[in-house]
């Protein structure tokens, strides 16, 4: 089973799990996105989200992120029942994720398997949106671990009544917030928290600025939006 927990300095989420978990999960969110009512184009920045993610999923499997051991449960009176001689710990990879990007793709996952249940509502029960509803719940519990109860609430309306236009939502938006909120103390971080899925789809000036050049950017070079490549200046280290 996948493990989430808030990073030391509150940058991001860690994820944690064998070979299989990161694979079921990968598996998972492929299987949503391949859905054939998602081959619109309302569709495409949040399936280009979550293709990204999926592909830093393949990199820490292949142990190019973090490799750990963890306790397995597995003592010293369980090993005297056995002839086996069982390891007691078990060798987990990990990864960290930025919490606007990962609040994006919960964001996007929830978009997703919403449009999904309008087709069938028996597709609720499917085991890779079983596996993808878990996956949000503890990225939530990993948020109410350090907001207070007030802004829970307030960010419990956020999630629940999101109307984001997803349609061309700017990607690169995503590395702007992910810089802006690297460069906040933690204090700073902990109150952001509880408004950061405003701050992904509240259109303020910022934002319209920002994908205004993006639209002109992607004229000139005729690509489209999602795929306009932009430089941005992530510390060679961070420090999670």
């Amino acid at each position: 089973m996948l493990v989430l927990s808030n990073t030391e300095n509150l940058v991001g989420i860690r994820i944690s799990g064998d070979y299989w978990d990161f694979e079921e999960l990968k598996q998972a969110i492929e299987k949503l996105i391949s859905t054939h009512i998602f081959t619109h184009e309302n569709f495409v920045s949040p399936i280009a989200s979550l293709h990204r993610f999926c592909n830093r999923l393949v990199h820490t499997i292949a142990g190019e992120s973090s490799i750990e051991t963890t306790y397995n449960g597995i003592n010293e009176t369980i090993k005297t029942n056995f002839d086996t001689n069982f390891p007691s710990q078990n060798i987990y990879f990990s990864t960290e994720e930025f919490w606007p990007e990962i609040y994006f793709n919960l964001i996007c996952l929830h978009h997703l398997i919403e449009e999904s249940y309008k087709i069938d509502d028996k597709r609720k029960l499917l085991p890779h949106v079983l596996t993808l509803q878990k996956f949000q719940s503890t990225i939530y519990q990993c948020i109410n671990l350090i907001i207070g109860p007030k802004e829970r609430l307030k960010l419990e309306e956020d999630l629940f009544k999101i109307s984001m236009k997803l349609n061309n939502y700017p990607l690169q938006y995503i590395d702007l917030l992910n810089i802006k909120y690297l460069s906040f103390s933690n204090e700073k971080r902990i109150d952001y928290l509880a408004k950061i899925l405003r701050s992904l789809y509240d259109e303020n000036r910022e934002y319209m600025l920002f994908k205004h050049r993006l639209k002109a950017l992607s004229k000139s070079t005729n690509t489209a939006l999602h795929t306009v490549v932009l430089e941005f200046d992530y510390p060679e280290k961070i420090i999670w």
